[in-house]
């Protein structure tokens, strides 16, 4: 599994998680990108994720995504990174943490 998702009302320690499974997985500290968005997640931020996703990892076999979802996503942002979550790069992590669940 490569996908996961992360809700929780304390979002440090969401990120905590994230980074503990990063490291559990033996993920370089320089191939971890954390992206945050002030507003919701919209379809051009998407677009920018798919389009640098299958990059190479900067150092290692693996690379992680860590995506703040603080404020949401829009419901053409959620359509776009469907595809993407259910069939991630076989060496990406997919994280999306969020205070909300739905």
């Amino acid at each position: 599994m490569n996908t996961f998702i992360i809700s929780s009302k304390d979002l440090g320690g969401a990120l905590e998680e994230a980074n503990k499974i990063c490291k559990e997985n033996k993920i370089d500290i320089f191939s971890i990108e954390v992206l945050e968005f002030e507003k919701a997640l919209g379809i051009e931020d998407v677009r920018n994720i798919q389009k640098t996703i299958f990059l190479k990892p900067f150092r290692g076999e693996k690379k992680a995504l860590i995506v703040k979802l603080f404020a949401g996503a829009t419901i053409e942002a959620q359509n776009s990174m469907l595809k993407l979550l259910e069939e991630p790069p076989f060496n990406t992590l997919i994280f999306l943490v969020t205070s909300n669940a739905q």
